[in-house]
């Protein structure tokens, strides 16, 4: 019979078959050094998180006229911190990501004088500078949307502008080193947008009503347009999905999603949202699920929401966060981990400030808990259906090859940068001990696993699953984040039966055969006193080692055959960790 005792840990309570997983949480303010509009989120391998930002005052930081990047471990704990400058001249981060491999990719304008740029920056996983290169597009303006990666190929998209000609779009290749590859340019285009590596090796990019699909090669396969009698416009996307794309799109204080399939032919469109007029950020969740987050408007605040999106576009489990603080948050980006912890990150709206309210900040929860020590997840009741009527229609578009040239770039300047992040969740230290006993027959084992990825065994066993077989007490501890919470696991077994044998007769005539009188248990003895007395009752052999035998030697010289009374006391360890204790005598016979 096995009975075992659960504890709730921080703010989860679970209990899965064979892995219980824990997610820390916390909720940071991120209001140091500079008030950001632009902070972004990504996540390395191992789960450690990535936020980058610019300066809010954008040139006039004089004092952090450059990007600033974090790396934090999954406890919400900076690892390292740095900035990174260009002289006396202004870089601002637009996007990131970071490969597989851990290199960081960083994308954004740099400003010199009134010459505007575009920069890359490669790093390695310690924020060490790898690469840094710097691009003329041969026009006065431009806005750099966004950065993807597959294999070797690094592309960016975004918008040029020049000084006699409409809007145009860019893609442009790179390789591993961000060498320039090749670029394309198309029109027509708006000034606002964002562009993937799409499944087939080619490229996606959107730009206000205009969609625009490249092949691997950069040929222009198709480009549409979105259009509705109303006031909607596409917001956020697109995100690769399973045959096709999902897309946000925004009108009057609601937003919804659409899918578009690899043709750009509507799919679905989900039920209307209230949202304020920042892009919903998109991603998708390993069960096929899509997750959204953004913030919803209400009463002079924005509150920080969450849902989950069906692969066929029903809205599920709308939720806006309510706690004891006032939000005021321009953009947000969340990122998942393996665990299902999900992390929000949110940047100052820069249209709209207000000091007394929460603007920057990272937020970390488990995905699917609705209540905290600090906040709760309320349901969003203001979901509604969609009714309205757009298509898609294809237009005509002019593609070239775009050239870009390497600038001189010069040398980067990287500083370590002290942040101090407030934590406005009490997370004291806390420890916690979760029981797990079990009663088992002296023959059966018991197969355990580990409760989670954090967790080793205190006696520094490193089986997961770990096959426990003696009797006792096995602890596993995660020291992690601000709770170290350890497993006891007591093993408790009925009595194995462990019979002592004594032979009835030996021969110690030297022969090699059965020379020596030696007490067997099928358990470990643990201590052993052997006594040997004659047919008068006369001690003529005693030992008191576990290793005890009788050769046959008598008080004084050898014994003669016969018949001896041979007495044992006895302690042992059994199989299921028990000692026990015992005695036994019998005749043996001596043979010359």
């Amino acid at each position: 019979m096995k009975s075992t005792a659960f504890v709730c840990f921080l703010f989860l309570c679970a209990l899965l078959r064979h892995e219980t997983v824990f997610a820390q949480q916390f909720l940071k303010l991120l209001d140091n050094p500079a008030k950001s509009y632009a902070k972004q989120i990504a996540r390395f391998a191992n789960g450690d998180l990535l936020i980058g930002d610019s300066p809010l005052d954008g040139q006039a930081a004089g004092q952090n006229r450059g990007v600033s990047l974090a790396r934090l471990d999954p406890c919400g704990n900076e690892i390292w911190a740095k900035s990174y400058g260009w002289g006396t001249n202004y870089l601002e981060f637009k996007d990131f990501i970071i490969t597989n491999t851990g290199d960081i990719y960083v994308l954004g304008s740099a400003y010199r004088n009134f010459e505007e740029l575009i920069f890359l920056l490669k790093l390695n996983k310690n924020g060490d500078l790898l690469q840094f290169r710097l691009f003329n597009t041969g026009t006065i303006d431009h806005f750099t949307y966004s950065i993807s990666a597959k294999g070797n190929q690094v592309m960016v998209c975004g918008l040029l502008l020049g000084w006699d000609s409409q809007k145009e779009g860019f893609i442009a290749l790179f390789d591993e080193k961000l060498r320039f590859q090749w670029g394309k340019r198309f029109s027509p285009f708006e000034s606002f947008g964002a562009g993937i590596i799409a499944a087939d090796g080619g490229f996606l990019c959107r730009s206000g009503s205009f969609l625009a699909k490249l092949s691997s090669q950069g040929e222009l396969q198709w480009t549409t347009v979105f259009t509705t009698p109303t006031d909607f416009y596409p917001f956020a996307g697109p995100l690769a999905v399973p045959g096709g794309y999902v897309l946000e799109a925004y009108g009057n204080g609601f937003g919804f999603f659409y899918k578009i399939d690899l043709a750009g032919n509507l799919v679905w469109k989900s039920d209307q949202f209230p949202t304020a007029k920042y892009p919903a950020g998109l991603s998708l969740h390993p069960d096929g699920t899509m997750l959204a987050n953004w913030n919803s408007p209400g009463n002079g605040e924005n509150f920080p929401s969450l849902l989950r999106l069906s692969p066929e576009g029903a809205i599920l489990q709308p939720r806006k966060l309510v706690s004891s603080l006032s939000f005021n948050t321009g953009r947000t980006f969340h990122s998942l981990d393996k665990n299902n912890t999900l992390d929000i990150v949110g940047s100052t709206d820069p249209y709209n400030s207000k000091p007394d309210k929460v603007a920057d900040f990272l937020f970390q929860f488990p995905l699917d808990v609705t209540d905290g020590d600090c906040y709760r997840w309320e349901p969003l009741e203001t979901v509604v259906p969609n009714d309205i009527a757009f298509g898609f229609q294809s237009i005509d578009t002019i593609a070239q090859t775009e050239v870009m040239t390497e600038m001189n770039a010069g040398s980067v300047s990287v500083a370590v940068v002290q942040h101090s992040y407030a934590e406005i969740c009490d997370l004291s230290a806390r420890q916690q001990t979760i029981a797990v006993d079990t009663f088992l027959p002296c023959e059966e084992p018991w197969l355990v696993h580990l409760p989670g990825p954090g967790f080793t065994w205190d006696d520094e066993n490193l089986d997961n699953p770990r096959l426990l077989t003696m009797a006792g007490e096995y602890r596993a501890t995660d020291n992690g984040c601000a709770t170290s919470i350890t497993y006891v696991y007591t093993l408790r077994k009925g009595a194995c039966k462990c019979p002592v044998y004594i032979p009835n007769i030996f021969s110690p005539n030297q022969d090699g055969w059965n020379d020596r009188l030696e007490i067997s248990t099928g358990c470990a003895l643990q201590s052993l006193r052997l006594r040997v007395y004659d047919r008068w009752g006369n001690a003529i052999f005693e030992s008191n080692t576990p290793e005890a035998f009788w050769d046959g030697a008598g008080t004084q010289k050898p014994a003669m055959a016969g018949v001896y009374l041979v007495a044992v006391e006895y302690t042992l360890l059994d199989d299921s960790g028990q000692l026990q204790k015992g005695s036994v005598q019998r005749d043996v016979t001596l043979l010359r």
